[in-house]
């Protein structure tokens, strides 16, 4: 195997690497909206702070990581 073979098929597999992992933080993203817009419908205006609060938290989580 040549190297220009061997950088086409490690292009490839990166390649495929990358959709993969676009695919997943794309559908992770669109739960997250749907939770953000799911979850306080269902708490109610009493528990929609307390759910901002630990959403404000998960993404500091986030940041931080």
């Amino acid at each position: 195997m040549t190297d220009e073979q061997r950088l086409s098929q490690l292009a490839n597999v990166a390649g495929r690497g990358f959709i993969v992992n676009a695919l997943f933080e794309g559908g992770l993203q669109a739960m997250l909206l749907l939770q953000s817009l799911l979850v306080p419908r269902l708490l109610g205006p009493a528990n929609v702070g307390l759910f901002a609060l630990a959403m404000a938290a998960v993404n500091v989580g986030f940041t931080l990581k």
